[in-house]
């Protein structure tokens, strides 16, 4: 069962359409689209007021994102409706059951399997970490008997809670996780005992289809990141202007108040950071997008995912460093904020498989150099020749990091050095973008 706080937050979400209003006739005939800027900009302030509920939209938006590019007609007319809906008794939510217990991020290991049986598909299986477990749809990735083994045998389906009855799906909750943070949302151990399901697209592409749920997540994951780490500075602060010591507030205080510029500061440049990945997929979900766009938004998005997520937990740090033996205790806000940030870290790749991806994009495409074109044209931008001229040296040296990277000086290949050299990437890129916004 869920508190009634959380039931609460997640019908106001749905009802104003957080989801919905790109498939609202009364939106659109305002004459607006729903496309990444807005339905992000209103993540991020969603996201700050703590609520773990952004995890859940995710998945639902992410599955309805892989309905409408891979989905049949069928599944298109009859689900995509129910996962639009801005009536919150109607709407149907989304989750994603991929990690297995034997695998973990080596999806190709999954052992889930699907049997058609009667022109029906059934799923038997166990899913280890499926988070958002009252959803009442989720996508699961599953291996169709005959298939081959690996990534490539892997089939998508869309899995239904309750059967159009209205009997529950054959699906066993085996436990509910006993969780560090992110508590209010239910995350468990399933067990798929012949549960029914529909396939999604070619069974054979299945992974790739998933892919693009994971690519959404992860701007997901940033955009919360960026919302915990504002919340995190706007509670430190506030507490630290109440907060009397020795007279006087502790804000007035040299130290506090350069740990407070520090976290305002760092949310600033971290916000400029993603909502300029942001622009390059409104522009491509607007149909004005090119090549550049797709690059840009293939290197961002692992680089922004790992960044703020390390970003948020040092956010949730420094906010309890600033409350004292205070955001130790549960009764105040930070504690929980420094909890829920750990999994931001976690889900949809590490930082460890993020920096490879990173690596992966780098040697496979020209994005770097489609990066650095697109930084010189920002720095060219600048009204002071001494901030292009600061942005140029940094420039040079983060692209001899990157053919250092490529040329394998590190002895691994790469594999050692990517983690620090998207990091590096990083921390240039928020610093130019905010910058670019002076």
């Amino acid at each position: 069962e869920y508190d009634e706080s959380y039931l609460a937050i997640a019908r106001r979400a749905y009802e104003f359409g957080i989801i919905g209003l790109g498939h609202s006739p009364e939106f659109a005939k305002q004459g607006r689209a729903y496309t990444a800027l807005l339905k992000f900009g209103v993540g991020y302030l969603f996201s700050q007021a703590g609520s773990v509920l952004y995890c859940p939209i995710c998945m639902t938006d992410g599955t309805l994102q892989v309905l409408k590019r891979h989905g049949s007609k069928e599944l298109k007319e009859k689900w995509i409706p129910r996962l639009t809906s801005m009536d919150y008794d109607a709407m149907y939510d989304g989750a994603m059951y991929l990690t297995e217990v034997q695998g973990g991020s080596d999806v190709g290991a999954n052992s889930c399997r699907a049997r058609l049986e009667d022109g029906e598909w059934r799923l038997y299986g166990e899913k280890w970490f499926c988070s958002n477990i009252g959803s009442r749809t989720a996508l699961v990735l599953a291996r169709p008997e005959g298939a081959p083994e690996g990534t490539r045998g892997l089939g998508l389906f869309l899995l239904p809670r309750d059967l159009e009855s209205g009997e529950r799906n054959r699906i066993r909750v085996d436990r509910v996780k006993n969780k560090l943070g992110t508590c209010e949302m239910a995350t468990a151990e399933i067990a798929l005992e012949g549960a029914l399901a529909y396939p999604v697209g070619d069974l054979a592409k299945g992974f790739a289809y998933m892919t693009d749920m994971l690519n959404l997540s992860r701007i997901y994951n940033a955009v919360w990141s960026i919302g915990l780490m504002r919340r995190a500075f706007l509670e430190a602060e506030h507490y630290a202007r109440g907060r009397l010591a020795f007279g006087k507030p502790i804000a007035e205080y040299p130290l506090v108040a350069r740990t407070l510029r520090l976290m305002e500061s760092d949310a600033q440049q971290a916000v400029a950071l993603v909502f300029e990945t942001l622009n390059f997929m409104d522009r491509l979900e607007r149909g004005q997008g090119g090549a550049k766009d797709e690059a840009m938004l293939r290197l961002l998005t692992p680089v922004i995912k790992l960044f703020t997520a390390e970003k948020a937990i040092e956010a949730g740090h420094r906010a309890i460093e600033i409350f004292g033996g205070n955001g130790c205790v549960e009764d105040f806000p930070v504690a929980k904020l420094l909890r829920d940030a750990q999994i931001l870290a976690i889900w949809e790749g590490t930082a460890n498989v993020l920096s490879l991806d990173l690596l992966r994009v780098l040697k496979k495409s020209d994005a770097g150099e489609v990066f650095f074109e697109d930084a010189a044209q920002k720095i060219s931008a600048l009204k002071d020749p001494k901030r292009q001229e600061h942005f140029r040296r940094e420039s040079k040296q983060l692209r001899d990091k990157i053919r250092a990277l490529l040329a394998g000086e590190d002895g691994c290949g790469g594999e050692l050095a990517c983690r620090d050299v998207a990091w590096a990437l990083a921390l240039f890129a928020q610093e130019l973008y905010r910058a670019a916004l002076d």
